[in-house]
């Protein structure tokens, strides 16, 4: 497929690409610009991956699934969600201790820098059982 091809599939698919970008920013993940890279990412990938004589999907299909895939495991590679269970809530709050009830890590894999933002919502126990 010569590179003339590939831009002019890459326009005719661009309402899909738009489409699962905001599927993903409607769920508050991410900001649109990295979503929408993660998706081209996906889509070339797709361009370059797929084979219709062994594959049972359409193409339009196989890039669905593709441009997904790609933005799930470069977030997965970029953002990390730490939920901890009801029983560890609990004998954090036995202990005294203060607790999180879900830590974000939001790391920029492009810059390499240690220092990462992090979003961290602060739950202390006697103050939910205060409001109860």
């Amino acid at each position: 497929m010569t590179e003339f091809e590939k831009t002019q599939l890459t326009k005719q698919f661009e309402p899909l690409i738009n489409k699962i970008t905001k599927q993903f920013i409607d769920r508050g993940v991410g900001q649109w610009e990295d979503v929408k890279s993660m998706a081209y990412e996906g889509f070339a990938l797709a361009m370059n991956n797929y084979n219709p004589e062994k594959s049972t999907m359409t193409f339009m299909q196989f890039a669905g699934f593709s441009i997904r895939n790609n933005i799930l495991t470069s977030l997965n590679n970029e953002l990390r969600t730490v939920k901890l269970s009801a029983y560890a809530q609990k004998k954090a709050v036995e202990k005294g201790d203060a607790i999180f009830n879900s830590i974000s890590i939001d790391t920029d894999w492009r810059t390499g820098d240690d220092d990462r933002s992090v979003g961290v919502k602060w739950v202390k126990e006697h103050e939910k059982l205060s409001q109860a």
